[in-house]
């Protein structure tokens, strides 16, 4: 229930068309994560500091030479993409960097909630 009622406290019910696609305009959080911990884990990757690394950006990465956006892009996508899924243990394990990403994104997201942000409306 504190799910839902953050959701509709920030209004995201409310988006929408006479087509009825109502919050599907919203911002989608969790490709909004992983997009964050993609960035995040290719700083790392890159040999960045983890102050660095959380502001590392889109645009950041697009600067680097394209030979060495391949050479992270690797290992980025593989962290992210295997399962570390424990089914016997019903534990989900997280890589070094998936460990920090997950503690500086728990900062973001909670003063982006709390304070909400000026060009996300």
């Amino acid at each position: 229930m504190a799910g839902q009622e953050y959701y509709f406290s920030r209004g995201d019910q409310h988006i929408g068309s006479i087509w009825g696609h109502g919050s599907c305009l919203a911002r989608d959080w969790s490709a909004d994560y992983l997009h964050r911990l993609g960035l995040f884990s290719a700083a790392r990757y890159y040999g960045l500091e983890i102050n660095l690394a959380s502001s590392f950006t889109q645009d950041d990465f697009e600067h680097l030479p394209p030979g060495k956006q391949e050479e992270l892009q690797a290992p980025t996508s593989a962290s992210i993409k295997t399962n570390r899924f424990g089914l016997s243990s019903q534990t989900l394990i997280f890589t070094p960097h998936q460990t920090e990403a997950y503690q500086q994104l728990t900062e973001y997201y909670t003063d982006l909630f709390r304070n909400g942000n000026e060009d996300m409306g």
